[in-house]
C-alpha cells in the first residue's frame, strides 16, 4: 500500500500529538514540517522546509494546518492544493465525517465545521465508539495569546473504556483497581492545561468506570483559566445517593 504523505504546518505544541498521532498509522509518511519559525521546525526532528509551497514540491497528499485558526485561510491559499484551497473556498457550516477505531471500536466523528473571523467551529458534533455517543457543539476562539476552548456535552451512555487507546485504559484499570477511590488517585500530567483557557459543561446519563462500577446523572461545569481549573457544578448519583 502506497503511505499518504503528510506535511505539518506549524511547529507549535500541538505538533507534537499530531506526530504521535501519525507515527502510528502504518499507512502515513510525514514528509515534513514548516513554520515561520525555522529552529522550533528543526527542533521537530523532521525534515524542515522554508514554506508550504517547498514542501509541497516533495509531494503531498495531507495537510495538518497547525497554525492559529485565523491564519488558516491563508495557509490554505498560500498555493494551489486542489480539495484544501477548495475547502478553504466552501460556504460554511462544512460538513466532515472521520472514522477510525479507538481500542480496537469502531469510531466515528460528525460535525459541522464553521470558521469566522478568529473561531473555528464544531456544530452538531456526533462522537461515537462502541457503546457510547457524545453530541453537542464545540468552538475555539484565538483571541490574544492564549486560545478558548467553550463546549457542551451531553452523553446518554459513556463507557471511560470505549474511549481510551488500549495502553491508557489498561493503566486506568490497573490504577483504578488498587484505589479506594472511584477514580485512580495516581497523579495526572496536567502541564498542557497551562496553553488554553476553557468553560463548558457535560452531562452524562451513565457513565460506566474501567472497573464496572458507574455513576448516573452526571452533570459538570467546566472553567479553566490561566492554568487554574474550577469545576463550580459537580453533580452525580452512585451507590443509592447524590454526590454534590
Amino acid at each position: 500500500m502506497t503511505p499518504y504523505r503528510v506535511g505539518l504546518v506549524g511547529a507549535g505544541y500541538v505538533s507534537e500529538f499530531h506526530v504521535k498521532a501519525l507515527r502510528r498509522l502504518s499507512n502515513v509518511r510525514i514528509v515534513g514540517v514548516t513554520d515561520l519559525d525555522l529552529a522550533r521546525a528543526r527542533a521537530t526532528g523532521l525534515p524542515t522546509f522554508e514554506s508550504l509551497q517547498a514542501m509541497a514540491t516533495a509531494g503531498l497528499d495531507v495537510v495538518h494546518v497547525l497554525t492559529p485558526p485565523d491564519s488558516h485561510t491563508a495557509v490554505a491559499l498560500e498555493g494551489d492544493f486542489g480539495p484544501l484551497d477548495q475547502l478553504m473556498r466552501q460556504k460554511w457550516p462544512y460538513p466532515v465525517t472521520v472514522q477510525g477505531d479507538i481500542n480496537g471500536k469502531k469510531a466515528t466523528v460528525d460535525t459541522q465545521l464553521t470558521v469566522k473571523d478568529s473561531v473555528v467551529g464544531l456544530d452538531n458534533l456526533k462522537v461515537g465508539s462502541g457503546s457510547s455517543q457524545i453530541t453537542g457543539k464545540m468552538a475555539v476562539v484565538a483571541v490574544g495569546t492564549r486560545p478558548k476552548v467553550t463546549f457542551k456535552f451531553d452523553a446518554p451512555t459513556l463507557w471511560v473504556a470505549d474511549l481510551s487507546f488500549p495502553a491508557i485504559a489498561a493503566a486506568a484499570a490497573k490504577a483504578v483497581a488498587k484505589s479506594k477511590y472511584v477514580f485512580s488517585d495516581a497523579p495526572i500530567d496536567v502541564a498542557a492545561l497551562k496553553d488554553f483557557d476553557a468553560e463548558g459543561e457535560i452531562s452524562i446519563g451513565a457513565l460506566s468506570l474501567p472497573d464496572g462500577r458507574h455513576l448516573d446523572q452526571v452533570h459538570l461545569q467546566l472553567t479553566l483559566v490561566n492554568g487554574k481549573l474550577d469545576v463550580p457544578v459537580m453533580q452525580a448519583t452512585a451507590l443509592g445517593g447524590t454526590v454534590l
